[in-house]
């Protein structure tokens, strides 16, 4: 599931063609969730180790939906995990 590695650079063309220039409300602009991404419809979730990664690190990614974490979110997508 996903890519093999993750790296700064990936994050920063993601940034820059995806959240830089925009307005929070253009970025969290959904009102529901994608079906193809609905936990909700998956049985099995799994993080196993790979080629690409012999030795694989399960981590969950989350986003509050809400907004009441208000700027947190919007910061986190700006600037990424890693400072």
């Amino acid at each position: 599931m996903g890519m093999g590695r993750f790296s700064t650079a990936d994050w920063a063309a993601y940034n820059a063609r995806h959240v830089d220039g925009r307005s929070r409300s253009e970025i969290f602009g959904a009102t529901g969730i994608d079906p193809r991404f609905d936990p909700a419809r998956f049985s099995t979730r799994e993080s196993r180790d790979s080629a690409h990664n012999p030795q694989s690190t399960p981590i969950i990614l989350a986003a509050d939906v809400t907004g009441s974490m208000g700027m947190i979110a919007h910061e986190l997508m700006r600037g990424g995990l890693i400072t």
